[in-house]
């Protein structure tokens, strides 16, 4: 690969992040990623009063509570239609001057260095993977302690934010969620411009800004789960040509059919490999559309 991503030395076969990817624990890397080519506060800005950003590309919010979509968003006149949407500066200005977070999801879709990242590691995980910028007034936090279902990477571009982690062996869950015990707090830290941080999948975690307004990118990571592995399995039977070779058969009753049908599947031999390609294949295409 002949350009430098941020993450590039971090994703060496003896890099820190390789390396963790498959770890349970969390990983700070100190002054790790260089923050040069990715987004910045100021083209945020621009995009805020001069662009066509529309809703759900960006969202709004404090301690989790989104405000009214209409203080955030209006409508406008396209080849003659009213399209609703798209972003209506004076609303999220007011909304950052009270405290509230703006978050710019599928970054990738349009900042050519961040989409590069991503073809990195698409490289080397077998992840769907996106992207998300955070930019949070001093003092605040845009949401309430949480678990994504995905493994997370995060990039402090500006500003500073403290980052709280709870985990609860006992009780883990794969799901997003906002059931986060605060009494499973496990330790706390800064991340400044240039450190980096690592969580494994659906480990918990909330982040406030501190000492001046924040911005960093997010970089999440999620593989396969088991309906996309499920639907890529049948996908593929169809495609070998099981299921047309079912049909030609003589009439069945429909309880016959299904075991038919479960019974040909158990018998299928299929290469996993190939299989966690295409289920990667389909969800990254849902994230391109």
């Amino acid at each position: 690969m002949s350009f430098r991503t941020p993450f590039h030395d971090l994703l060496s076969p003896q890099g820190a992040l390789r390396q963790a990817y498959y770890g349970s624990e969390p990983l700070i890397l100190r002054q790790a990623a260089s923050v040069e080519g990715l987004p910045t506060s100021a083209e945020i800005d621009r995009l805020i009063d001069a662009s066509l950003l529309r809703w759900p590309y960006f969202t709004v919010f404090q301690d989790g509570v989104r405000p009214e979509q209409a203080e955030v968003t209006t409508s406008r006149s396209l080849l003659g239609h009213e399209v609703d949407g798209f972003v209506r500066p004076e609303g999220v200005r007011r909304q950052l001057a009270a405290g509230a977070t703006c978050k710019l999801s599928q970054i990738e879709d349009w900042h050519r260095f961040t989409r590069d990242q991503i073809d990195e590691l698409h490289e080397l995980f077998p992840a769907e993977v996106t992207a998300f910028l955070f930019l949070t007034p001093e003092g605040k936090r845009g949401m309430l302690p949480h678990r994504d279902a995905s493994r997370v990477m995060v990039i402090q571009l500006e500003g500073a934010k403290e980052w709280h982690l709870f985990h609860d062996p006992a009780h883990e869950n794969p799901d997003a969620g906002l059931d986060v015990d605060p009494a499973t707090e496990v330790g706390s830290f800064v991340l400044e411009p240039g450190d980096v941080l690592y969580l494994p999948h659906a480990y918990g975690h909330a982040a406030s800004a501190v000492g001046q307004t924040s911005l960093h990118v997010t970089f999440t990571l999620s593989e396969p789960t088991p309906d996309a592995l499920v639907d890529a399995l049948v996908a593929e039977w169809i495609d070998a040509g099981r299921l047309a070779a079912l049909n030609e058969d003589a009439p069945l009753g429909a309880t016959a059919k299904l075991h038919a049908v479960a019974d040909d599947l158990a018998r299928f031999a299929v290469d996993t490999g190939s299989l966690v390609t295409r289920a990667l294949a389909d969800g990254r295409a849902r994230d391109l559309s």
